[in-house]
């Protein structure tokens, strides 16, 4: 079977596929602007033989296949939605109704075999699915499309839950979006950038939801509110763009912008412990007296503290100096800026904040867009995750700390140094063997992206200036930490 193949299709957009041995079916539509009807298709490929089929199947205007799943006996089960509506005197659509029918269509011809109404079933005329599957036992899953943040909600808690995340008035600081209007969003992802700049400091916002059963869940102690959180740390400009989009999320008095990615929807009281944990944190850090060497008190802003308690309390450092060595041994230019994830468990547990898995590693090891010249220009040089227009602040810092540096170079000696040092060549020679045909079909479908911004073109220049890049990087890191 080919890596890709090009079909000469009729419909614009392919929303459902399944697959029946070495069948591929696919259901698309075609949209008239015109007279503002669709029309459906069902397409039947053989994968062996390479062989196309339009199958005559009737699918009305207006219908749409909602979901697709093969079955046991080489058929299909299809989720067919048919739309009717009113006009009003202006000609547009009122009183919409969606319907749903279950068909068995032959994967032979595409012929009706059976159709079941799922209204009934579903309980609710208007009730939209658009997901189906079929396990090993012939059980259908359907689910609904309707998402919250990044979760899906029950339909029956559909009302409820968007009411909670749309209210305005769950915002402590809805001031943050007179910033947005004034911005260029075109140049919030170039370097350099000259143009006006959101201001967050000493803006402090937490964003949550107001979720009463999770707070009563909170007060009750069934809830631990002291973990379980998974953060994004963002750049200022993103985080002002997509604020909206983003129903949790938080900044620091000194501009650190963190959305809550998991749980997705945090309650108020949630939002407020996370952020509060992460501001003392930011505090103890970038305060030297923030080290255990006394029981003096200082403040720092709104917050005193005690100087025998340390910003070491607060975060693991071993997990944030090993973080920042890939981010640094790769030259990652999204490094400690996006991407940049981290992690609280419960205090029972661990009462630190953890540096999470690494992600987000497309521009880095040599390669880099074109604006990224400072960057791609030489293996050489240390960036301490700062080469961005608007870097964690974080790393900055604690790269000056003496017990974190320490520990950076331990661990280059200890990991990275040994392995930089094998044969790079027949190591990269077998990380090529892996990727050869992933990149054969990304070059086919991402042709134009790849020509528009990619610095290097040319696959052999690619792995040769990646060879050169970790050799020359190797050398130099090693100098760099010996001294």
């Amino acid at each position: 079977i080919a890596e890709y193949a090009q079909m000469d299709l009729k419909c614009d957009h392919v929303a459902q596929s399944a697959v029946v041995n070495d069948i591929l079916y696919m259901a698309g539509s075609s949209w008239n602007e015109e007279n503002g009807i669709s029309t459906n298709y069902l397409y039947k490929y053989d994968m062996a033989d390479g062989i196309l089929e339009l199958l005559p199947l009737d699918i009305s205007e207006n219908s749409y296949i909602n979901g697709m799943a093969a079955m046991e006996d080489g058929n299909l089960a299809i989720i067919v939605n048919n739309s009717t509506y009113d006009v009003d005197e202006n000609g547009e659509p009122i009183n919409w109704q969606d319907s749903m029918e279950m068909w068995k269509v032959s994967g032979e011809d595409g012929t009706m075999i059976d159709s079941i109404p799922m209204d009934g079933i579903l309980g609710d005329e208007n009730t939209y699915i658009n997901s189906m599957c079929i396990d090993g036992q012939g059980n259908y899953y359907l689910c609904s499309p309707i998402n919250i943040g990044d979760e899906r909600i029950a339909i029956t808690d559909l009302e409820k839950q968007s009411e909670m995340f749309y209210d305005q008035n769950m915002l402590e600081s809805a001031d943050i979006y007179e910033h947005i209007q004034d911005m260029p969003v075109e140049n919030w992802d170039k370097e350099p950038y000259d143009g006006p700049k959101p201001e967050l400091h000493n803006k402090v916002v937490r964003k949550g939801l107001q979720l009463e059963s999770l707070d009563q869940a909170i007060e009750a102690g069934e809830l631990d509110v002291t973990g379980g959180y998974l953060l994004e740390r963002d750049y200022e400009q993103r985080y002002m763009v997509e604020y909206d989009q983003n129903a949790s999320s938080f900044t620091t008095k000194n501009g650190e912008c963190f959305r809550v990615k998991s749980p997705a929807d945090c309650s108020a009281a949630q939002i407020e412990y996370i952020g509060t944990f992460v501001e003392k944190a930011e505090e103890l850090l970038l305060n030297d007296s923030g080290n255990k060497n006394g029981n003096a008190k200082t403040t720092t802003g709104d917050m005193t503290q005690n100087n025998d308690e340390s910003y070491l309390d607060y975060i693991d450092i071993d997990c944030f100096a090993k973080r920042y060595l890939a981010e640094e041994i790769s030259k990652n230019y999204d490094g400690g800026v996006s991407s940049t994830y981290f992690y609280k468990d419960i205090d029972a547990n661990d009462k630190r904040l953890h540096m999470a898995p690494g992600w987000d590693y497309d521009m880095c090891l040599g390669n880099y867009v074109w604006w990224m010249e400072d960057l791609a220009e030489s293996p050489e040089g240390l960036t301490r995750l700062s080469k961005h227009s608007t870097p964690c602040l974080w790393f900055t810092v604690l790269y000056d700390k003496p017990e974190y540096y320490e520990k950076v170079v331990t661990y280059f000696k200890q990991y990275a140094e040994p392995f930089l040092f094998r044969e790079t060549k027949e190591l990269i020679s077998w990380y090529r063997g892996t990727l050869d045909a992933s990149i054969s079909m990304n070059h086919v479908r991402w042709s134009e992206d790849l020509c528009e911004n990619v610095y290097y073109k040319n696959v052999d220049d690619s792995y040769r200036i990646f060879e050169e890049f970790v050799e020359r990087r190797a050398v130099f890191l090693k100098e760099e930490w010996s001294r």
